[in-house]
């Protein structure tokens, strides 16, 4: 998985539901702690992004939600299918 833009970053720490810092997050992806450290940045000034910090010098931080969709909701959607959404569908909404 190729991690480009700060928006698939942030898919990819809500898909997770993990706290992350910037070193967390570089090791995790394999890309460079400046480019994760610009990401979190973007993801933490955005109103698109809702997040929670922690506390502390660490700065870890957690996207619990993208435009208003949240983890929850998309399992709880899951469930309701009985399977993951199709990629194809994901995708379609994203346009």
């Amino acid at each position: 998985m190729t991690i480009t833009t700060t928006h698939e970053a942030a898919e990819f720490m809500l898909a997770t539901g993990h706290y992350y810092t910037t070193r967390s997050l570089s090791e995790v992806l394999n890309i460079s702690a400046l480019r994760t450290k610009g990401w979190l940045y973007n993801i933490r000034r955005s109103g698109r992004y809702e997040v929670i910090e922690g506390t502390g010098s660490d700065r870890k931080m957690k996207v619990i939600a993208i435009d208003g969709r949240s983890n929850e909701n998309l399992a709880s959607f899951n469930m309701a299918l009985l399977m993951k959404r199709p990629p194809l569908l994901v995708n379609q909404q994203r346009g």
